[in-house]
């Protein structure tokens, strides 16, 4: 209220802001008149600016700000030896964004009418943040992906440390050269899938986490393993192509599934790690030419299919869940410690 009353926005009647009262719609049109008007343009961008609207379009140069928000009238936007901390994009239609190898953008944030938006290669942003886009390409390394919004629709390529994929109903396409050192999807109705369709792509993955409700992860894994996978949710898929197995895996959720499937017998060529099923409903299955770790199935009414070499200690704790080993290549000896605390606990 202070920094509206000290920048003339607000002024109140006879000395008084009567916060009390109702406001008329003369008064309230005053206020977006008095808003609008504080709207600057780019060449009147003081450098050191801390927050400021920007009307119309827009070629920043030689600057360093805070944060700023491009209003919606903006078709076009580029940035030259620019610094800008936080960028908010609202615009009904951005025809083209550019930005030189000098200017960086600490999070930038879309919020986009009709049209698509691409990232450039190169694009130097710590942050990219998607409200509303219909369409949108980032080829730029980045160190986060956020998608937030809902019925969106993204293709990520290129080096990124982060892909957080929230809201619901959106899809997004990880290209080829696609590295991804974690993936988060949550929300609901969310699919992720590599391009070219399920085993036929080179997309890396590190760390994967997969709850909130019907969410669809397919992604090959190559060049390395995935850390650790996390299944959660209610009614999530997640479907995985490894090459050298994986850390640690859990499914805790409900009526979800973790398919592990290599597509052929030299896919996978480590061992994997420990396998935890708990929740109820689940259905896991495991592929692989290799050994795995202790598997642990605390859940109920679950089924786990282990299609390895070898299996080290299998422990059922829970009730109605049915586990199935089969072999392939050279068999190899695998204890089975079973411990039911119900009927049909194994």
């Amino acid at each position: 209220v202070a920094n509206l009353i000290a920048r003339g926005l607000v002024k109140g009647f006879d000395g008084s802001l009567n916060a009390d009262g109702s406001v008329t719609r003369a008064e309230f049109v005053t206020l977006l008149y008095r808003i609008a008007g504080s709207f600057t343009d780019a060449a009147s961008l003081a450098d050191g600016t801390q927050a400021a609207v920007l009307k119309g379009d827009s070629a920043l140069k030689d600057v360093a700000a805070g944060r700023l928000c491009i209003d919606c009238s903006a078709a076009k936007l580029s940035l030259t030896n620019t610094k800008v901390d936080e960028l908010t994009l609202r615009c009904d239609e951005l025809d083209s964004f550019t930005m030189d190898d000098a200017s960086s953008i600490g999070t930038l944030t879309l919020a986009l009418g009709d049209g698509g938006f691409t990232l450039p290669k190169g694009a130097r942003v710590g942050t990219l943040r998607l409200l509303r886009a219909p369409k949108m390409t980032a080829d730029a390394q980045t160190d986060k992906v956020e998608l937030t919004g809902s019925g969106l629709y993204a293709n990520i390529s290129g080096k990124h440390s982060v892909l957080a994929v929230a809201g619901s109903g959106n899809t997004v396409t990880l290209a080829k050269d696609a590295e991804l050192s974690a993936l988060t999807v949550c929300g609901s109705g969310n699919i992720v899938a590599e391009a070219g369709g399920y085993g036929n792509s080179s997309v890396s993955v590190g760390s994967i986490s997969v709850w909130g409700s019907k969410n669809t992860v397919s992604a090959t894994t190559t060049g390395g393993s995935a850390a650790t996978v996390y299944l959660a949710g209610t009614g999530c898929s997640l479907h995985l192509v490894p090459v050298a197995g994986f850390t640690a895996a859990t499914v805790d959720g409900s009526g979800s599934k973790l398919d592990m499937d290599p597509f052929s017998d030299s896919a996978v060529t480590g061992p994997a790690g420990t396998l935890t099923l708990a929740g109820s409903g689940n259905n896991a299955r495991i592929w692989s030419d290799s050994t795995i770790g202790d598997v642990k199935v605390s859940a109920y009414g679950s089924w786990l299919t282990l299609n390895t070499t070898g299996t080290g200690t299998l422990r059922l704790p829970g009730s109605h869940n049915t586990a199935v080993k089969r072999r392939r290549g050279a068999p190899r000896a695998a204890p089975l410690a079973a411990h039911g605390h119900a009927p049909g606990a194994c």
